[in-house]
């Protein structure tokens, strides 16, 4: 027998609607000899006699086994990531050079600077308007450095929304693509 218990599960939504005229593409797990699975795209369609009457099925098998270990190391990946971002004091963000936006913050973010993080991201002046008055020339110098791929390490106060003063000590680092250009900054 060389399904999986999960594809035997599977087999039987997907041969009836082979034989009834559909394309069926879907993946399926096959256990090879020695035991391990083999993961892989099954496509089948209806194979037609005389008279077009069904007389079974027809299907290719293509090995996916290395895409799905890719999208698992991935997964996993993702996951240590938002583990670390989502419980980490330091604030993460992440800004889109080719939007012009900011696209990530992390939940430390809204503790640090007291504003929310969906709406900072609706509205990206949120962040900018609680910088104090007297340092926003020292974020815009670092904007315009990161804009065109520069490292930038500087130090700015912001005025929480309890009124408080909170010294920023904010680092951020270029990312580029394989040609060269500037995709993002965090």
């Amino acid at each position: 027998d060389f399904y999986s218990p999960y594809s035997k599960e599977q087999l039987k939504n997907g041969y009836p609607k082979a034989l009834s005229g559909s394309t069926v593409s879907e993946e399926r797990e096959l256990v090879a000899r020695d035991g391990h699975i083999i993961h892989t795209l099954l496509k089948a369609s209806a194979m037609a006699g005389a008279n077009d009457q069904v007389i079974g099925t027809q299907a290719s098998f293509i090995d996916i086994t290395e895409r799905k270990k890719a999208e698992q190391e991935l997964h996993t990946s993702n996951e240590r990531f938002t583990q670390m971002a989502d419980n980490s004091l330091e604030v993460f963000w992440m800004f889109d050079n080719q939007q012009g936006k900011l696209i990530y913050l992390n939940p430390a973010f809204e503790k640090t600077w007291g504003i929310s993080i969906e709406e900072t991201l609706k509205d990206n002046r949120l962040y900018i308007e609680a910088i104090h008055p007297e340092d926003r020339h020292i974020l815009f110098a670092g904007l315009e450095a990161q804009g065109i791929g520069q490292q930038t390490d500087m130090e700015y106060r912001i005025i929480h929304p309890d009124g408080s003063i909170r010294w920023i000590h904010d680092r951020s680092f270029p990312i580029f693509d394989q040609t060269g250009a500037l995709l993002r900054t965090t």
